[in-house]
């Protein structure tokens, strides 16, 4: 089981069901949740291992993902270009922040119900 709160501020109108929205938004995704959360760990190792043979920094990334979401890298190179990898920068890889092993993403239940 996993806990989620959801926070913010908002004040309508309109009048919205965020709590209606979030679980529709979660379930409708159980497929692509379930998948990112199997190869998470995997994905995390291939990130940091990158970032040091290569020495890459995040901003050699096409999008940086934090507590904050996924957003596009706007940081321009040498050249002023902008710098193009085809990966997303995940901030929680970079502070070695993994799933422990004794959950098991493959098999859980993701769903979301308020």
């Amino acid at each position: 089981v996993v806990d989620l709160e959801v926070r913010g501020h908002y004040q309508p109108p309109p009048h919205l069901d965020f709590d209606y929205i979030v679980e529709q938004s979660i379930n409708s995704e159980q497929f692509n949740i379930r998948r990112e959360l199997v190869h998470y760990n995997q994905n995390c190792e291939n990130q940091r291992n990158t970032i040091s043979t290569l020495k890459l920094s995040p901003y050699d990334f096409k999008e940086i993902n934090s507590w904050r979401g996924t957003r596009p890298n706007r940081a321009k190179g040498d050249d002023g270009t902008l710098n193009i990898d085809t990966s997303t920068f995940r901030m929680a890889c970079s502070q070695g922040i993994d799933i422990p092993d004794y959950l098991d993403p493959a098999t859980a239940d993701i769903a979301l119900n308020v």
